[in-house]
Order: C-alpha cells, then sequence, then structure tokens
C-alpha cells in the first residue's frame, strides 16, 4: 500500500525521474536542430507508453498498489519509452542522430554530475566516492536484482560488474539496438564523472550488448 513508501521508494522514483528528465533533454536537443518534429514524435510515444510524471506525488501514482510492482512496471516503461525516442529520432534522422545523441547523453550526465558535486562536495574525491554518488543518480533495475559486484582494488581503482545488462529486455522492446543504447548510458557515465571530478575517469572494458559475459565499469584516480 502507498502509505508504506518509504526512503528507499522514493530513491529509485528519483532516479526514474532523471531518465525522464534525459529523454525530455534529447528531445528538447533535437528541437532545437530540427524544429517541433522532435517533440510530437515524442509525444506520440508518450501516449504509447506513458505520460511523464511531472510533479505528481509517488502516493498518489501508487495508489492501493504494490509499490514493488509499480516501481518494477515504471522502470520499464520509462527505459522503454526513451529507448523508442531514440529509435524514432535515429529513424527520422539518420547518421546525424547518433553523435548528437551521444552529445546530449554526455551533457546530461554532466548536470547532474554538476548537481552532484555541489550537493555531495568533496575536495578531492576519491573513485570510491565517486562511484557510491553516481548511484544515487543512476537507473539500474531494482534494488533488489543483485546483479552487481564491486571491487575496490586501492583508493585509486574501482571496478563494477554487472552478472547481467537489466536495460537489455526494455531497449529490445522498443526495438533499439543494445550496442548503441550501451554506447549512450556510458557516455551519461562519462558526462556524470567527468563533471564530478576531472581526476577520475569512467571507461567501459566489457559489455553483455557487444557479446562479453559480463559487463566491466572501471573508474580511475588519475
Amino acid at each position: 500500500m502507498s502509505t508504506l513508501v518509504g526512503t528507499i521508494h522514493y530513491w529509485l522514483f528519483n532516479k526514474i525521474k532523471i531518465v525522464e528528465d534525459r529523454e525530455r533533454f534529447i528531445l528538447e536537443e533535437f528541437a532545437g536542430r530540427y524544429g517541433a518534429k522532435p517533440y510530437s514524435l515524442g509525444k506520440e510515444l508518450q501516449e504509447k507508453y506513458a505520460p511523464y510524471f511531472d510533479d505528481a506525488p509517488l502516493e498518489k501514482l501508487i495508489g492501493n498498489n504494490s509499490i514493488h510492482a509499480f516501481l518494477a512496471r515504471t522502470i520499464g516503461t520509462v527505459e522503454t519509452r526513451e529507448a523508442a525516442v531514440i529509435k524514432a529520432l535515429m529513424d527520422s534522422y539518420g547518421s546525424q542522430a547518433g553523435p548528437l545523441l551521444l552529445d546530449a547523453a554526455y551533457r546530461h550526465g554532466g548536470k547532474n554530475g554538476k548537481s552532484a558535486r555541489e550537493e555531495y562536495s568533496s575536495s578531492n574525491p576519491v573513485p570510491d566516492e565517486v562511484y557510491r554518488v553516481l548511484r544515487n543518480y543512476i537507473l539500474d533495475g531494482m534494488p533488489c536484482d543483485h546483479v552487481v559486484e564491486v571491487n575496490q582494488d586501492s583508493d585509486r581503482l574501482v571496478i563494477e560488474r554487472h552478472a547481467d545488462c537489466l536495460h537489455r529486455v526494455h531497449w529490445q522492446n522498443a526495438g533499439m539496438t543494445e550496442e548503441f543504447m550501451c554506447d549512450y548510458h556510458c557516455r551519461w557515465i562519462d558526462g556524470f564523472v567527468d563533471s564530478f571530478s576531472p581526476t577520475i575517469k569512467h571507461s567501459r572494458t566489457k559489455s553483455i550488448a557487444r557479446g562479453d559475459p559480463n559487463c566491466e565499469d572501471v573508474f580511475k584516480k588519475e
């Protein structure tokens, strides 16, 4: 019941809304270059999947439904809709769309990294600190999914490994290529980390979407 909504649910819902904001951001970027058509594409896909949440209270959205089921279903909806928007933009604007999407993802990540730096200020953050802050912003399934393993080899290196990609089914449902969506997510993380701390770099060294047995993200202090 919605009366049992707790801190972890607000935390997860905020990350869902960051994905929604990223979708808005890319539509604004394309509209700035191509006019009103991107907004029309976005509106069509809102009608197909779901409208934006805007400022609706979480308790009202959940109503008498299961909190867990609502959040799991909502993750699927927003990730599928974002991938569908990306597919529609790529179908409409061809080879020009890919670089613009990756650049927009990087800059949206940077916007969030800047906000995180202001909220979690640190004069000389280490990779583990940046990684822990990032987890407050990046949507990666439900907290109970348990597909992530994190190794901190030193105060200069953190490696995150995923045994499964929780996004793939949503990308597939939208008909979007996994390789591009993986690159898109990676660029968002790059932007976040670069903005939060220019002395720490992120790289994706393995990717399930590209045929590796697991995903591997490295956060390293230069």
